[in-house]
């Protein structure tokens, strides 16, 4: 129902500054047609610093970005002025290595390196610091609704999940089959005080997908269909969290 496509929308009062920490500091590439606002993450994805809005959820978000090297990102990283780290480099009980880093609005970015995270996965380098993988986490109350919004309602295939004696709970799903972009549903304890977040999906048909979420969960639906959603026609979803979703295509 979806292209291989997700872009996280992080509103912010001082957009321009927020653009330079994912440019100068993360070294993220802004695409061409941004403004110098958005910025390629992985293969398909994309972060885009927008105007503080009414409508959208002010976040803060937790992003990752996978990095083939991650001990080279991170001396990078730490080699540019202006990366506040919030946890320094470290291998984690779940097999990963990583660190993370806060922009200034408070969002968390995430850089890691899980090679072992899914085996069906393929590697494509698309920078010298990072590599093809793009991950939004939103952390949830309502994990089994959520679970249920994003499989059933949106149709993403669950690629993994996990329960950790440690409190974590979640569910991991492709926006695409064989893509390079997800979405993670985390439930931790004690509850993260991480807010609402706000994603952009790219539909395949939009008048088709539009129609399979009225019949599947039509109370979902914040916005109607042919709503100027990032310029283009598209409508808005609400997750049982209250994460927001905008769903659009070129056409």
């Amino acid at each position: 129902m979806f292209e291989d496509f997700l872009a996280a929308l992080l509103p912010s009062q001082q957009p321009d500054q927020l653009s330079q920490f994912y440019r100068d500091t993360l070294g993220l590439s802004p695409t061409p047609d941004g403004a110098g606002h958005t910025f390629t993450a992985g293969r398909s994805g994309q972060i885009q610093a927008v105007p503080l809005a009414s409508g959208l959820p002010p976040g803060p978000t937790a992003l990752w970005l996978e990095a083939g090297f991650v001990d080279h990102t991170y001396a990078e990283v730490c080699g540019r002025r202006g990366a506040p780290l919030l946890v320094n480099l470290t291998d984690t009980y779940y097999g990963a290595r990583e660190f993370q880093t806060l922009d200034p609005d408070g969002n968390i970015s995430c850089i890691i390196n899980y090679a072992s995270d899914l085996p069906q996965r393929r590697w494509n380098t698309t920078s010298t610091l990072y590599g093809s993988e793009f991950r939004v986490v939103l952390y949830v109350k309502n994990l089994r609704a959520c679970y249920q919004f994003y499989t059933q309602t949106l149709g993403f295939p669950c690629v993994y999940e996990w329960e950790e004696n440690r409190g974590d709970r979640g569910y991991k799903y492709a926006v695409c089959p064989r893509g390079a972009v997800y979405v993670e549903t985390l439930f931790r304890e004690p509850l993260s005080p991480l807010r609402q977040a706000t994603l952009a999906l790219r539909a395949k048909d939009l008048d088709t997908c539009f129609q399979a979420v009225r019949q599947r969960c039509p109370g979902a639906i914040c916005s109607p269909l042919c709503g100027n959603i990032l310029g283009y026609p598209g409508f808005a979803l609400s997750d049982p969290d209250g994460n927001r979703i905008l769903i659009w295509d070129r056409q």
